[in-house]
């Protein structure tokens, strides 16, 4: 039987941890009533890039973003006439993302679940979800991550 991993480091993740959040209505909602799919603190600060809470125009609420270049994307997304909500660290369904990776013959990221210490899944985010209206006045998505602001 695998060693349970005791750690209590705010970074652990685990599949109770997932089920909170999913209780807690994480990645649920639009606008002032969206709740980020991940919390910045619960992300260790990576070299050279700084974690961000600042206060959206579009959303009315406090934005959370892991780097300076999501930043710098927020903001002008934010004052966009086209843009009507933004909403940072938006959870993707790790079914879905499995399948993805199988299909493609890739890793899909993982972890050790920090209470029972066997492999898990890790739960997979975009940086920035837009929804906007194009010039048809239809209404969009767009899903923005670092592999494409780069």
């Amino acid at each position: 039987m695998p060693k349970k991993n005791n750690s209590s480091s705010i970074y652990s993740v685990s599949e109770n941890l997932y089920k909170k959040q999913d209780k807690e209505g994480a990645g649920a909602g639009s606008g002032v009533e969206y709740k980020s799919g991940l919390d910045v603190i619960r992300v260790p600060s990576s070299k050279g890039n700084k974690k961000h809470k600042i206060p959206g125009i579009k959303s009315g609420r406090l934005i959370q973003l892991m780097s300076n270049l999501e930043r710098d994307t927020f903001l002008f997304f934010d004052l966009s006439k086209n843009v009507k909500d933004i909403r940072e660290q938006f959870p993707l369904d790790r079914s879905i993302t499995l399948a993805i990776a199988e299909k493609l013959g890739i890793g899909h990221p993982k972890g050790i679940d920090a209470h029972t210490g066997l492999p898990m899944a890790i739960r997979m985010t975009t940086d920035l979800l837009i929804d906007y209206v194009d010039e048809d006045k239809k209404g969009n998505y767009s899903a923005l991550s670092k592999g494409i602001l780069q």
